[in-house]
């Protein structure tokens, strides 16, 4: 059966790339975007970088406006996707429309959790995932930055980190609660993040670990942060930053199967043949990695497949966790498979505490499987290369091509 329209619900990454793919695989079939929000699909990652900053949309914005023109992409903004039937391939929205498909993509992302805590609907407890958050939090922001108050974020991954880099720059007084023995669990060994905190603590940053917020209350325009081991801190704001969950409630209407999301298979295909899913919406492999490079990858995938016949249909490859970032000023890079506690996994590292630098690789017999490195960067594109190419090294291979003489024992 020919495919006549593409509907896609979500305004992300997922959906985007989706619908992108969707226009080069088939340049006649009518697409259209239903997205919740008013703005035009923006980074979100990048949201936390305008903290106490005027926000400039078209520096986040993904695409530019006349670009779904040009590509004959019809965007509804502002509009939330009610009911999906599968019988009679149609969806409900929220301005009292109905729309027919031939397929459908389901790119509706994620949420940011706010826990169900006493004080979590306070106006100063916020969450960062939309671009209402950031605006909401500036105003707060604003209203006391000649005071040079404290903020307090709970949760040590990356957007918290973020978050609470700006603010420090910004002259505010930051805590950083995390419920874990370390930051960063997911980019970050115990030993790697000991050697980032140790710098970020230089910088000014309060760090409390394994800390777990049992309530929050308001007092003369202050809050109160009562851990659960009986501490008591103050400041006016606090900033959840401890994950995100699918948006699950549309999810549940459409019978399809599920888990923690819809469960696709590598063609991004759900239960329903018709309809397809991508980003963190998307349960591929038992695993919603949350991360804007995969949904963007699944979105190619889903997009292809959704406007193709079965025979051309494309597989999404899986994943190699990787990061590239600046966490609390120092370069963090890290990929691959970086867990220790494999006893078939040895590791070699270098730290040089004057330069501020630190390296480890992770490797199966002669082959590199992981690495972080801190600070110094220059070779991690050689370290894409190696893992990648899953290439076997000598002893002296690696030690030229890590400079790890001492730790290799050369």
């Amino acid at each position: 059966m020919a495919v006549k329209k593409l509907l896609i619900l979500g305004g992300g990454m997922a959906a985007l790339s989706a619908a992108e793919a969707a226009r080069e695989a088939n340049p006649t079939v009518e697409i259209v975007m239903v997205a919740r929000e008013p703005e035009y699909p923006y980074l979100r990652f990048r949201l936390s970088s305008f903290i106490g900053k005027t926000v400039d949309t078209a520096q986040l914005g993904i695409k530019k406006p006349h670009w779904y023109e040009e590509k004959k992409i019809k965007l509804l903004r502002g509009t939330a996707a009610l009911a999906i039937n599968n019988a009679k391939k149609e969806v409900s929205l929220n301005n009292g429309e109905t729309i027919y498909y031939d397929r459908l993509i389901i790119a509706t992302g994620s949420r940011a959790i706010k826990p169900s805590i006493v004080g979590s609907e306070l106006p100063q407890v916020h969450t960062l995932r939309t671009l209402e958050d950031l605006r909401k939090i500036n105003i707060g922001i604003q209203r006391k930055e000649e005071a040079r108050c404290s903020v307090v974020i709970v949760g040590g991954g990356l957007l918290g980190l973020e978050a609470a880099w700006d603010l420090l720059q910004k002259g505010f007084s930051v805590t950083v609660l995390e419920r874990g023995s370390y930051l960063l669990r997911r980019q970050l060994d115990e030993e790697g993040a000991k050697f980032l905190e140790e710098r970020a603590c230089q910088e000014g940053l309060n760090l409390i670990k394994s800390a777990n917020v049992a309530e929050i209350h308001s007092k003369n325009e202050q809050l109160e942060i009562h851990l659960q081991d009986g501490r008591v801190l103050e400041g006016f704001m606090t900033l959840f930053s401890v994950g995100v969950q699918p948006q699950l409630n549309l999810l549940r209407q459409g019978q399809l199967s599920m888990e923690r999301g819809l469960v696709v298979n590598a063609n991004m295909n759900t239960s329903d043949p018709a309809i397809f899913a991508a980003g963190d919406a998307a349960e591929y492999e038992g695993k919603i990695p949350g991360l804007w490079a995969v949904a963007m990858e699944q979105g190619k995938v889903a997009g292809y497949n959704a406007v193709t016949d079965p025979a051309q249909w494309r597989s999404y490859a899986g994943f190699t966790p990787a990061s590239m970032l600046n966490v609390l000023g120092t370069k963090v890079f890290s990929l691959g498979q970086i867990d220790s506690k494999d006893i078939e996994v040895t590791t070699l590292q270098e730290i040089d505490e004057k330069k501020g630098q630190y390296k480890k690789v992770f490797l199966r017999q002669s082959r590199i499987i992981g690495a972080i490195l801190l600070g110094d960067l220059t070779i991690a594109n050689r370290l894409r290369e190696a893992i990648a190419t899953k290439r076997d090294f000598s002893k002296q291979e690696l030690s030229d091509f890590m400079n790890l003489r001492q730790s290799l024992g050369l």
